[in-house]
């Protein structure tokens, strides 16, 4: 009976001193993420337009050290890809909204050499269905069965039937995000980002002038989105006609002052990793975390 009370004495010990040690290790990458939340704003919110803060996503690694604890993160863009969510949109209707991101789609693999079957027919149903087409229904169902799949698996290459090497090549230009927009901040685009930009715009720029566009961002920034698109048309042969109806389409949106992205902060521990991963969103001065999970590896 005493050995018995010993053992259940010993693990209650133990399970109450690992919860401390967890508690301790979450206050810690918490107060590394509340020291970078608070770095961010000094560095930047003095600057008009927020230009340089793509560097921080080129480093791979960076220390914060708390408490004499080593804390490492790194930053991942969320804005500037091709969010999935823009084709789990659903309505009733399949209008030139619905439509527009798989054409998106199709212009980042035909730019790539990719080519997917399943992509060409669904671009072809949508392409032939009206109101009064007996396609639509079925048109319909088919975007909706793709939408919960993708939901479900959030596995764009498995859905359109793409080999795991050849989406190495584009996964980077792919992003996942809690909203169905486009967002383009044109203030951190860079010349990586151009095949992005000429499937956005309908293929209907070439790579020379889009790396030219993008090269030529003012030191401070654009200042407005306006100023962006006029120097484009100016330094290219796309049709204004065009770039008027895309604005209108509520999908894409261009911005110079918002944008989201990934802070992944470790705490590295006698070969233990515990770590903070958190979904920022900016606009302008305004910082807001809308997601955070903790995992552990061993």
């Amino acid at each position: 009976m005493l050995s018995t009370t010993y053992f259940y004495l010993s693990e209650t010990i133990f399970l109450v001193g690992n919860s401390k040690k967890r508690q301790f290790e979450k206050h810690l990458l918490l107060g590394a993420e509340d020291f970078f939340s608070n770095f961010y704003f000094k560095k930047y919110s003095t600057q008009e337009y927020l230009v340089g803060f793509s560097d921080l996503f080129i480093n791979s690694q960076n220390i914060i050290m708390l408490n004499n604890k080593e804390i490492s993160y790194r930053l991942i863009d969320m804005t500037n890809c091709f969010n999935i969510n823009t084709i789990n949109y659903y309505s009733t209707n399949i209008d030139n909204n619905a439509l527009y991101p798989w054409l998106v789609l199709k212009y980042i693999l035909q730019l790539n050499n990719i080519t997917s079957s399943v992509l060409n027919k669904i671009i072809t149903n949508f392409a032939h269905s009206s109101p009064a087409d007996s396609i639509l229904g079925s048109m319909a169902h088919e975007h909706h069965s793709l939408e919960n799949y993708l939901q479900l698996n959030n596995s764009i290459d498995k859905s359109l039937n793409i080999g795991d090497e050849v989406f190495l090549q584009i996964a980077p230009l792919f992003c996942s995000r809690i909203d169905n927009t486009l967002l383009i901040n044109i203030n951190m685009l860079e010349d990586k980002h151009s095949k992005l930009i000429q499937a956005v715009l309908m293929n209907e720029i070439n790579e020379s002038d889009t790396s030219k566009i993008l090269l030529s961002k003012p030191d401070k920034g654009w200042v407005t989105v306006e100023s962006f698109l006029d120097f484009l048309l100016k330094s290219s042969f796309v049709d204004t006609d065009m770039i008027n109806k895309l604005l209108e389409n509520r999908i894409l949106y261009f911005t110079h002052d918002e944008y989201y992205f990934i802070s992944v902060f470790k705490l590295g521990m006698e070969g233990e990793d515990y770590q903070l991963t958190s979904l920022f969103h900016v606009k302008g001065k305004d910082i807001t975390v809308l997601r955070r999970r903790f995992s552990f590896n061993e």
